[in-house]
C-alpha cells in the first residue's frame, strides 16, 4: 500500500553500531564482496594494503576469513 504522506529516515548502521556480530558481518561482507569484484585486477601491494585494513576493522574474530582461499559462503 502506498501512502504519499509518509516520509522513512534510513540512519545508516544505527542497530548495527551496538552489535559485535552485526559488524563482524559487515567487515566480512566487504571482505566477500572485494574478492568478488576486485581481487583478480588488484595489485599485490594494494591488496596486501586491503587485507591489511580488514585485519585491523575486524579485529581477531576475521583473520581466518582473511587467509581462507576458498568462498566465504560455506562455513
Amino acid at each position: 500500500m502506498y501512502y504519499p504522506g509518509v516520509e522513512v529516515l534510513h540512519v545508516k548502521r544505527a542497530a548495527s553500531r551496538q552489535s559485535k556480530r552485526a559488524q563482524f558481518e559487515f567487515v566480512r561482507a566487504f571482505l566477500i564482496f572485494y574478492r568478488k569484484h576486485y581481487r583478480a585486477t588488484t595489485p599485490w601491494w594494494l591488496h596486501s594494503l586491503i587485507l591489511t585494513g580488514l585485519a585491523l576493522k575486524g579485529g581477531r574474530p576475521i583473520w581466518r576469513d582473511l587467509v581462507r582461499r576458498s568462498p566465504l559462503n560455506a562455513t
